[in-house]
C-alpha cells in the first residue's frame, strides 16, 4: 500500500478528522522525501527513480485533493491566496527535482530544501485549512477521510 493511503477498519477509515487525515498524509510523504534524500546519496538509479516516482504522485494528489476541496472553505482570501503560491512553488521544485532525477544528479541538499519548506507549509496548513474544514463538518458521511488521494 502507498505511503499516504491511510488504514480501514470494517470499510470505513480510522480518521475522524481532517487534520488527523492530512496530517497522517504530510507525515507520510516527509518519509517518503526522507528515502528519497537517502536514495540521493547513492542508490542505484532503478531505486531512486522507484522512490521519486512515489514521492512524486503522491504530494501531486495531495495538493490537487486539497485545492480543489479544501481551499474553497477558507474564507480569507490572503491566506488562500498564500496556500496557493505555496502549491505552485512546491510544483515547481518537483519538476526541478524530477530533472534531476533523470540525469541521476539529484542532490540531498534540494531534497532538504524541499523538506523544509513541506513542513512549514504544513504546520500552517494544520492550524488554518484542516480547523476551518472540521468546523465545516467535512467528516459526515463519505467524505475525504474515505477517499484514496491517488486514483
Amino acid at each position: 500500500m502507498a505511503p499516504w493511503r491511510r488504514a480501514r477498519i470494517c470499510g470505513r477509515s480510522e480518521m475522524t478528522s481532517i487534520r488527523e487525515r492530512f496530517g497522517a498524509d504530510h507525515a507520510a510523504l516527509l518519509r517518503s522525501l526522507d528515502a528519497l534524500g537517502n536514495a540521493s546519496e547513492g542508490a542505484d538509479a532503478s531505486e531512486l527513480v522507484r522512490v521519486w516516482r512515489e514521492f512524486e504522485a503522491g504530494l501531486r494528489a495531495h495538493l490537487e485533493v486539497e485545492e480543489a476541496e479544501l481551499f474553497p472553505l477558507l474564507p480569507d482570501r490572503a491566506e488562500r491566496t498564500a496556500l496557493e503560491r505555496d502549491h505552485e512553488r512546491f510544483r515547481e521544485q518537483l519538476d526541478e527535482l524530477g530533472l534531476q532525477v533523470e540525469v541521476h544528479a539529484i542532490r540531498k541538499e534540494s531534497v532538504d530544501t524541499l523538506c523544509e519548506a513541506l513542513r512549514a507549509h504544513a504546520a500552517r496548513e494544520d492550524a488554518v485549512l484542516y480547523r476551518v474544514a472540521d468546523e465545516r463538518g467535512l467528516t459526515d458521511g463519505p467524505s475525504l477521510l474515505d477517499r484514496p488521494l491517488v486514483r
